[in-house]
């Protein structure tokens, strides 16, 4: 059963218990108010004190009665001669209430009593005033995607766009090498202009001879003392001393002289000399 249900239920019972609840109050409205006017006239009612009577023979123990209401405060009466000691009496009947005393003081706080039971649900009251506005709450988690919606209407076709700028072909690109072949030069060209230019280094190996003191780039190959050195670095430092150079060729050493060769072809005779007193 839903909450709608259950509320329908509970409306349809609330004038019966209502009206149970409604005969109860009145019953015990009317008991009560017996029950007060009784207590009021015994209230009224001044106590009378009769003539001592003789002593009766002494009766059989009686059962505990509950305790009655004390009585009013009576006179004082003369000091008698002291008596037997008697047995317990029955205990009298109630006498009436007497006059209402001062409150007592303020007893100790006594303990928390049990929950009651839930009432029965009363009528809806009228609606009351609108309270004062609350804070803003938190931002609430992100809820799920909805469905998608239904494909719109085709959007009209936009303004053509401007010419773009005509672009650069083959012929317009120019391909050289730096002065020490070390870096391909890339250019774009348009109307004699430069456009773009790119320049990419390589560090393959170039030889460069003899090592003498200047500058040198990474890959270059020397020669120096008979070996052959590549720089790892740019480096203006001399091979064999820096760990700029690495050694890529070592010297050999001095072979053994060779064997004699044979005589070689006679060659053709030569032109008759001429003596110093035929000129």
């Amino acid at each position: 059963m839903d909450h709608q249900s259950i509320a329908a239920v509970s409306r349809g019972f609330a004038p019966i218990v209502l009206a149970e609840i409604e005969g109860v109050r009145r019953h015990l409205a009317a008991d009560l108010a017996a029950l007060v006017e009784r207590v009021s006239a015994l209230e009224k009612m001044a106590p009378v004190k009769g003539e001592k009577g003789d002593k009766g023979d002494v009766g059989r123990d009686g059962i505990d009665g509950k305790d009655g209401m004390p009585g009013p405060q009576g006179e004082k009466g003369e000091k008698g001669d002291k008596g037997d000691p008697g047995l317990d009496g029955a205990p009298g009947a109630a006498g009436p209430a007497g006059e209402r005393g001062d409150p007592g003081l303020q007893g100790e706080k006594g303990s928390d009593g049990l929950n009651g039971k839930d009432g029965a649900p009363g009528e809806m009251g009228p609606p009351g005033p609108a309270g004062p506005r609350g804070e803003d709450g938190r931002d609430g988690l992100a809820g799920r995607d909805g469905l998608p919606g239904v494909q719109g209407e085709k959007g009209r076709d936009g303004v053509d766009g401007k010419d773009g700028k005509d672009g650069l072909g083959i012929d317009d690109v120019t391909e050289e090498t730096s002065e020490d072949d070390r870096e391909l030069v890339r250019r774009y060209w348009r109307d004699g202009q430069i456009v773009k230019e790119f320049r990419s280094r390589s560090a393959a190996m170039l030889y460069r001879g003899t090592w003498r003191s200047k500058p040198y780039c990474k890959g270059d190959v020397v020669t120096h003392g008979g070996s052959s050195f590549v720089a790892l670095v740019d480096t203006v430092a001399k091979p064999e001393v820096s760990p700029d150079w690495q050694l890529a060729v070592k010297r050999g050493h001095h072979g053994k002289d060779g064997k004699d060769g044979k005589n070689g072809e006679r060659g053709p005779p030569g032109r008759d000399g001429k003596n110093h007193w035929d000129t």
